[in-house]
């Protein structure tokens, strides 16, 4: 009766607890890492236990990446599960009546049903969780692992079903606490079912067990993925919120889409979880099996995935059903493209493998057509392996005008000559959506009017604490000159400046222009391009934000743990001569990274792990420390082989 009536409130998609902020992550994907090559499950002698029965455990400290005993008591058990506390902790005896009874009458029972049998190395029916204080670096990442599932569990090490959860600062009983139970057993089962799967489809399915098992919407790392949806689905998993809502997005979206076409979601589900193939393979071999060609491979499925992250349409393919999942992804840029103004070009972006860029263009009332050309750079085996396809909305207030259209690349990973009629259109929504490479891109969008100038380049950048505009023209006709115009926020566009035109030429020309008016907070740029008969058009509109630091901060490293480069950011609220060097534990200088005079402003630097010898360093804790006459600051972090 009471399975039943868990079931019924997830098919009405009831949420059973409030939502909280979730700042959770996984250890489990460091561990599938660690032990990639240790697959397999084995079996062991079956072991009895009691409560008040105490065993060392062994565990992962993630801060030392080095595994420690932890003494734990034994403290109640279920049908389902064995619950051990770590000594010297204390768990409120009806918190875990609560959790054994979460476990067994709504956790256990939904998982199996959706994902699997789990594994029985030790011949025990029954699954040990540890509860004790996962050592990680939350004081430093303010993101805490909250718990994980360890595969070296099941060919050696404690020889036990089981898996770890973490009392500080995770809070046993909570929301957030059972949603991690559902996540952890997820990869238990899922290891059991195909040990070898990608992490992105495995932490995927995991996060979709929470949602499964009534626990609410994953909202912090949701809002991580639509704040920077040039996240990348598939690449290797490095632990962070965004990729996080976007495994679940995209797993949740696609389940939606088996949904909709009255196919049992459990049964998709096991079938893919149980796959010998993995990642995208895995999907292509199985969607065929249980969807129409509409959306019979994973790519298909992805380029209407990066649509409804936009527009979260109410109906058809292009959005979310499940209740509270309104959402719309960040812009990466917004323009407005003016009659007869140049031409916008964005020469210098990057998308990464499957994910996407979003850009928002405003076209003039007159202007008919937009021009769209689509080129990828990045080596692959072809230009295809770079590029997804081009998607275009034509939006009017909040309605979607017409059908999406979407181009595929050419096998140069091109998408050339498009037109697009602006009748009607308030605004386009051009996406640019990455394959299996991804790599640098230009989206060049062209008016239907011929101009007196070309304008191939216009971009601004801090230099030297001022502010620098370039922009280069490849021919110029009666071209008298630039007047350049900035705007504040509330602000009309004024004139600051103006710089002498070539009159006719069939020639590259470069301009420049600096302001030194660098007044903290955004403006935007454009160019007024006069002829010599008076007439003349504008650009587009570029945009700036100045920020310089009023303190002197070194933030935290990241990605941390790392397995390649680590990025470090800090702010000089002055100029000031630093040095900036990278130190072992042991205090020993590995290299040093910069030593000059350091211009006030925000900087980064990167390090990929090269010792000044030239050689990869060995994995273990690194500190990043700055020295200056005026400031001192350092960070650990860790680099993982």
């Amino acid at each position: 009766l009471i399975l039943s009536l868990f079931t019924l409130l997830i098919f009405l998609d009831i949420p059973l607890f409030s939502q909280e902020v979730d700042n959770r992550i996984d250890g489990t994907p460091v561990l599938l890492k660690k032990h990639k090559k240790v697959t397999g499950i084995s079996s062991f002698k079956k072991e009895f236990f009691q409560i008040g029965d105490t065993r060392t455990f062994i565990t992962y400290n993630f801060n030392s990446n080095s595994t420690e005993n932890v003494e734990a008591v034994l403290t109640d058990t279920g049908t389902h599960c064995y619950l051990w506390v770590a000594s010297g902790y204390t768990v409120e005896d009806s918190k875990l009546n609560d959790i054994k009874n979460e476990f067994d009458l709504v956790i256990y029972p939904i998982d199996t049903t959706y994902f699997g049998k789990e594994p029985n190395v030790d011949n025990d029916e029954k699954i040990h969780i540890l509860i004790f204080d996962i050592k990680d670096n939350y004081q430093e990442e303010k993101v805490y692992i909250a718990g994980y599932f360890d595969p070296a569990d099941q060919t050696g090490q404690n020889q036990l079903d089981m898996f770890y959860m973490d009392l500080n600062p995770g809070i046993p009983g909570s929301n957030s606490f059972y949603a991690t139970l559902a996540h952890e057993f997820q990869h238990m089962i899922h290891y059991n079912q195909d040990n070898s799967e990608e992490t992105w489809l495995n932490e995927g399915f995991s996060m979709y067990a929470e949602v499964l098992c009534g626990y609410g919407l994953p909202t912090y790392h949701i809002n991580a993925f639509v704040n920077n949806p040039n996240t990348s689905l598939t690449d290797e998993f490095n632990n962070t919120l965004e990729e996080y809502g976007a495994v679940f997005l995209f797993i949740e979206y696609m389940e939606e889409i088996v949904e909709r076409q009255d196919i049992s979601i459990s049964t998709f589900t096991r079938t893919l979880v149980s796959s010998e193939l993995h990642s995208i393979n895995s999907i292509n071999y199985i969607l065929p099996q249980f969807l129409t060609s509409e959306y019979d491979t994973f790519e298909k499925i992805f380029n209407k995935w990066v649509l409804a992250n936009y527009l979260d349409l109410s109906y058809g393919d292009y959005g979310y059903r499940r209740e509270n999942m309104d959402l719309q992804v960040n812009l990466t840029s917004v323009d407005t493209l003016y009659t007869n103004s140049l031409s916008i070009g964005y020469p210098e972006y990057y998308v990464n493998s499957w994910s996407a860029n979003y850009f928002k263009i405003y076209p003039s009332d007159s202007i008919l057509t937009i021009s769209v050309n689509f080129d990828g750079y990045i080596n692959g085996t072809s230009g295809s392996d770079d590029f997804s396809c081009l998607s275009v909305l034509g939006i009017s207030g909040d309605s979607l005008i017409n059908p999406p259209e979407i181009y595929i690349p050419d096998n140069n990973g091109n998408v050339s000559g498009v037109s697009v009629q602006a009748n009607s259109i308030e605004y386009f929504i051009f996406i640019v959506a990455g394959a299996d490479d991804g790599g640098n891109f230009e989206l060049l969008l062209e008016p239907s009017q011929i101009v007196p100038v070309e304008l191939s380049l216009f971009n601004a950048f801090i230099e030297s604490n001022r502010i620098k505009l370039i922009w280069i023209t490849s021919s110029e006709t009666n071209n008298y000159g630039f007047e350049v115009e900035r705007k504040f926020i509330n602000k009309d566009f004024q004139k600051i400046g103006f710089i002498e035109g070539n009159g006719t030429s069939s020639k590259v020309n470069s301009y420049s222009f600096t302001d030194n008016d660098v007044t903290p907070g955004w403006r935007e740029y454009r160019l007024k391009q006069i002829d010599y008969n008076g007439t003349f058009t504008y650009s587009n509109v570029i945009e700036i934000f100045i920020d310089f630091p009023q303190k002197f901060t070194l933030y935290n490293p990241y990605p941390n743990p790392s397995n390649s480069s680590v990025i470090f950011k800090v702010d000089f609220p002055v100029d000031t001569e630093a040095e900036i060097s990278i130190y072992s534990l042991t205090g020993e200088k590995v290299i040093t990274l910069k030593k000059d005079n350091i211009n006030k402003g925000k900087h980064s630097y990167i390090w990929n792990g090269i010792n000044r010898q030239g050689k990869r360093v060995a994995s273990g804790i690194y500190i990043i420390n700055i020295k200056s006459n005026k400031f001192t600051a350092s960070k650990k972090f860790i680099i993982l082989k």
